[in-house]
């Protein structure tokens, strides 16, 4: 089964896990190009919503775990392994 994380709709990501890096509080701008809206992210957000530092990522974010992984019946050590 495929992390659910990585099918996860960049404005999901972004509203729930990803606004802000949460060892350094370093934030970034990210511009949709269609609808020309900016929004605040991790400074390790890339844009095209995977993390820059998955592998090696604050333990806050490891911790995280969304509805979506809940709702399909998965826990945390699964998803932040």
């Amino acid at each position: 089964m495929a992390n659910p994380c990585e099918s996860c709709p960049l404005a999901d990501k972004i509203a729930f896990c990803c606004g802000s890096n949460p060892d350094t509080g370093k934030t970034k701008l990210l511009r949709f190009i269609k609808s020309k809206k900016i929004v605040t992210v991790c400074d390790k957000f890339m844009t095209n919503g995977d993390c820059e530092v998955y592998y090696d990522r604050p333990e806050q974010c490891r911790a995280t775990v969304c509805p979506e992984v809940y709702a399909m019946g998965l826990n945390s050590e699964w998803t932040r392994s």
